[in-house]
């Protein structure tokens, strides 16, 4: 974070060794601590705040099971008698086709 601290800072910074920053011609950019205290507090606090989306995010089923179950359920409702928007019915008539193109047990 203390990267994207100096750089929130200043655009020119292109690398960080410990606290100094240095542009693209290897020159010392000087950083106002305050400045630099401030955003990285920022930024840490961001992190924190956001931690849920990271311990979630691997937890979660893969979208593209998500999407089938999504597309299967609205399927069925089709079959019931449901009317789906254009597109959706559109969408579900391609995922129907490679279903049938490429078999589960083909």
């Amino acid at each position: 974070m203390k990267f994207e601290a100096m750089k929130n800072l200043n655009p020119a910074v292109v690398t960080c060794i410990g606290d100094v920053a240095y542009d693209a011609n290897e020159q010392v950019i000087e950083i106002d601590q305050p400045s630099y205290d401030a955003e990285l507090a920022r930024l840490e606090a961001e992190h924190a705040a956001t931690e849920y989306k990271r311990l979630r995010a691997p937890e979660y089923p893969a979208i593209g099971d998500q999407l089938d179950a999504i597309l299967k359920h609205l399927n069925y409702r089709r079959t019931q008698g449901d009317e789906l928007v254009q597109e959706m019915d559109d969408i579900i008539g391609d995922w129907l086709a490679v279903k049938a193109r490429f078999p589960k047990n083909g």
